[in-house]
């Protein structure tokens, strides 16, 4: 296994249903085989996936990263039905467990985001309920409209980024498909690059 230098923050499952497909079995063979020396899971809205998904890894020799993707409540949403809403795009923050407690932690908050909304609308998390749930859970800060790249790597890495033509040496360019049946045109390939997130771990008041 190769030392630990970049490492998958924000993986989705079969778990996570409409936006993943893969297996957990069939991930944890492709992460060997990639000779990934940790990966994180972070389904949307559950942490179902979380024990086959360390077992899995574990026994190929992978350090499995616990997370989940959660929906933000920040008061400013009308958030109606579950399945009226289900195509409105919804800000989420992904969390990953640093230590045992952070995985108590995101059990606890993935749980109170069905528990404590009405079951009429769709799970998510207000900002409030972090209080007491700090110090050993790490929030992925940076947005998807706003990639920060890591360069340096070899040619079998690209990233190919919605910038429109002309513009791929600008970092305020970026274009976004957020909407229902709109298109975007990815017009610059970055060789030797590769799609990275900022993480901020959140701290005990």
């Amino acid at each position: 296994m190769t030392a630990l230098g970049f490492v998958h923050l924000h993986v989705h499952s079969n778990y996570s249903l409409l936006e993943g497909a893969i297996p957990l079995a069939r991930l944890a063979d492709l992460a060997k085989a990639d000779e990934q020396a940790a990966l994180a899971l972070t389904d949307t809205d559950n942490m179902f996936g979380v024990l086959e998904f360390s077992e899995k890894l574990a026994a190929s020799g992978i350090q499995p990263i616990v997370g989940c993707a959660l929906a933000i409540d920040f008061g400013d949403t009308d958030h109606g039905a579950r399945n009226a809403n289900a195509a409105i795009p919804r800000e989420r923050i992904v969390l990953l467990a640093a230590r045992d407690a952070g995985y108590r932690s995101l059990m606890r908050l993935s749980s109170r985001a069905f528990l404590d909304t009405p079951s009429n609308e769709p799970p998510r998390l207000k900002l409030e309920w972090l209080e007491g749930e700090t110090g050993d859970v790490i929030a992925l800060t940076v947005p998807s409209w706003a990639p920060a790249l890591a360069l340096g790597f070899t040619n079998t890495t690209s990233w190919r980024a919605s910038r429109p033509k002309g513009q791929c040496t600008s970092t305020s360019a970026q274009t976004t498909d957020t909407l229902i049946g709109t298109a975007v045109q990815y017009y610059c390939l970055y060789l030797t690059a590769r799609l990275t997130y900022s993480a901020t771990l959140i701290s005990t008041p």
